[in-house]
């Protein structure tokens, strides 16, 4: 990873299979600090398909969002929304 960047990982749901190039749409959960942009973020997955825990990795900005996530604890809940990236025309 690059220097200011952070990367998380999250419990894959049961029966979802990832794909190369899709993405996912994160919420926070009653987080403690939230900005205009509210508490999501779409995020690209950067693991592997095959690999057990998909992993998201982003620049570390000064945002209310990603405070919160750089200091969440392990075991935190969030909410995720699997998201289809559109077929090349």
């Amino acid at each position: 990873m690059a220097e200011q960047t952070i990367a998380f990982g999250f419990e894959k749901p049961s029966r979802r299979t990832f794909k190369a190039c899709q993405f996912i749409d994160m919420r926070l959960l009653d987080p403690l600090e939230a900005d205009s942009e509210e508490n999501g973020r779409g995020f690209s997955i950067a693991s592997s398909p095959y690999e057990e825990t998909p992993m998201v990795v982003t620049p570390m900005c000064d945002t209310a969002f990603k405070r919160v996530v750089n200091r969440m604890p392990f075991g935190t809940a969030i909410k995720i929304k699997h998201v289809e990236k559109a077929a090349a025309k």
